[in-house]
């Protein structure tokens, strides 16, 4: 294990995850305004769900990544066979 490796781990997650733990906490303010905390509320979800536009681009993204992701597994299967079916050369790695 690489020294400092944990602490830049952790970082990094916190990095990514307060942002959105942030927002899932004001997300339950039932006020309209971020500074003014009137109580808790899951009304804004309700209406969100209830949203056409909200069903339309959740659609259209679960279409785009299981795409991407079929498409990407399709690619990467290739690159691998092709890795292991031919003689190695120097920089074979550095190619994918």
């Amino acid at each position: 294990e690489q020294p400092g490796f944990r602490s830049i781990a952790i970082i990094c997650l916190l990095m990514l995850y307060v942002p959105v733990l942030i927002l899932m906490i004001f997300s339950l303010n039932s006020g309209s305004l971020i500074t003014h905390w009137e109580g808790v509320t899951l009304s804004w979800y309700g209406s969100a769900f209830l949203n056409e536009e909200f069903h339309a681009a959740a659609r259209n993204t679960l279409i785009i990544s299981v795409s991407a992701t079929i498409v990407s597994t399709i690619c990467a299967t290739l690159a691998a066979i092709g890795m292991t079916r031919v003689k190695p050369w120097r920089g074979l790695a550095a190619a994918f």
